[in-house]
């Protein structure tokens, strides 16, 4: 693979181009005024390795601006910039970039902290704190459901409804799986109570998958896989899962089990319990109510009456 900022910092500004020009010319054909059509952005936080060393803060600021900021600046204001010291400083703008997009998926799993250190990539290395080594993903990367919060309210700047497109857990023994959905599930939940217009969830991914590099050793799947037999065996996780969207669907109420919560609340309550559904207040043009969508991918973010939950498929990734 090419390692080079030069390179990625025209290959970036070209891929979100091409967004807007693939939006603009869709727009212009018949039925595009009524089509909704999204981008979506993937999040990793990066945060300094200690709050306390200036070049920790320095270098987390840098790299964030890099992954996520640039990305999301142009999308607000049409504005393009890519720096990295020493390395690359790439500046464009793009007039008709600005809320070129008529809702925002997110990709979320995890955050990273970020150490000043001289290297060839650039002046910093990405770690992981001893504490969050207690409960790792088998990605390697650590359970971090508050950044989910952080990253919706983030990607809610932008002004138009969201969609959770991915966020799930490697976990071949399928022993942090249930418990990973409880609390990303809760700062979903969190972040629709404070106003967040979340409009979806997938879960990321109805069946094992091939995984970029990790082949089919990452199992990420609600289902097990067999990649030579196509076998599907049904986790235990699945039966949690499973749970919320029942509690949670419309459907729920018809046939005597508990009702959702009314328009503007979300899945709120202790993340330790079971899908917790205490209502709360909230401006969010949403509800709690969880269904199952077996679409491949986003439901019309014209519905706002509920936020709909699928487990994703491989068509998503990417």
């Amino acid at each position: 693979a090419k390692k080079d900022n030069k390179l990625a910092a025209v290959v970036l500004r070209n891929v979100l181009d091409a967004h807007v020009q693939a939006y603009t010319a869709l727009k212009a054909m018949p039925g595009g005024a009524t089509s909704q059509i999204g981008i979506v952005k993937d999040i990793f936080q990066f945060e300094p390795w200690s709050a306390l060393n200036p070049l920790d803060v320095a270098a987390a600021a840098l790299v964030d601006d890099v992954m996520n900021e640039s990305i999301l600046r142009y999308l607000r204001t049409g504005h393009y910039r890519f720096w990295m010291p020493g390395q690359v400083r790439l500046s464009a703008y793009n007039p008709k970039a600005a809320g070129a997009f008529d809702f925002v998926g997110l990709n979320y799993y995890s955050h990273f902290h970020v150490k000043f250190a001289l290297g060839p990539q650039g002046p910093f290395e990405l770690r992981h704190l001893p504490r969050e080594e207690a409960l790792m993903t088998d990605m390697n990367h650590p359970v971090y459901p508050e950044g989910l919060y952080h990253a919706l309210v983030r990607v809610s700047k932008l002004g138009k409804p969201v969609f959770v497109t991915e966020n799930g857990i490697a976990d071949a023994r399928d022993d942090r799986r249930q418990l990973y959905l409880r609390r990303y599930l809760y700062a979903l939940s969190s972040a629709i109570r404070d106003g967040v217009d979340v409009r979806g969830y997938y879960y990321w991914t109805l069946l094992d998958n091939y995984e970029w590099d990790k082949g089919f050793e990452m199992k990420f799947g609600l289902f097990e896989c067999d990649p030579v037999t196509q076998r599907r065996t049904m986790r235990p996780s699945v039966e949690y899962f499973r749970s919320v969207l029942r509690r949670f669907s419309p459907s729920a109420s018809m046939s005597g089990a508990s009702a959702p919560a009314p328009s503007g609340a979300g899945l709120v309550g202790n993340p330790t319990d079971d899908a917790a559904a205490a209502p709360a207040a909230s401006s969010a043009p949403v509800s709690s109510a969880v269904e199952p969508n077996g679409d491949a991918g986003p439901a019309p973010p014209d519905q706002p009456g509920r936020v709909s939950a699928a487990a994703g498929g491989e068509p998503q990734r990417g």
